[in-house]
């Protein structure tokens, strides 16, 4: 299991045993966080805006991305198959399609004047459905 906080620390955790496997700081705190589709990834929102993508095998940052601002990543979500990672941030009108094939390479997605809301794939990761309000 993993564990995330607001104070800027993420932990892996062994629930069978009950203990902290290891711990992490980062430089800012971290508002949402979400696992790759094969286990192997993890992917850190943090307050400033930024996202971090962590290989899981040796625990180290994979690559980091800058969003559109500086507001809180509200939700990071990947596809099915695992080859987008989608993010969103507080009061923010886009939403951003990062390819995790193409170097990363990203897509905005929103409506001008509008907070996006909600994100997600639908169940085959062919389409993304982003609520606005």
């Amino acid at each position: 299991m993993v564990s995330a906080s607001y104070d800027s620390t993420w932990a892996f955790h062994n629930v069978q045993q009950g203990v902290c496997l290891a711990k992490f700081q980062e430089e800012a705190p971290i508002s949402t966080i979400e696992f790759h589709p094969d286990g192997l990834v993890l992917a850190l929102g943090l307050k400033t805006g930024a996202i971090k993508v962590y290989d899981i095998r040796d625990q180290k940052v994979a690559m980091e991305l800058k969003g559109p601002s500086s507001a809180e990543v509200k939700k990071l979500i990947f596809s099915n198959k695992g080859t987008y990672l989608t993010a969103s941030w507080k009061d923010l009108d886009v939403s951003r399609v990062y390819s995790l094939h193409k170097s990363f390479q990203f897509t905005d997605i929103g409506h001008a004047g509008i907070a996006v809301n909600d994100i997600a794939f639908d169940a085959f990761g062919g389409y993304l459905r982003s609520e606005e309000h």
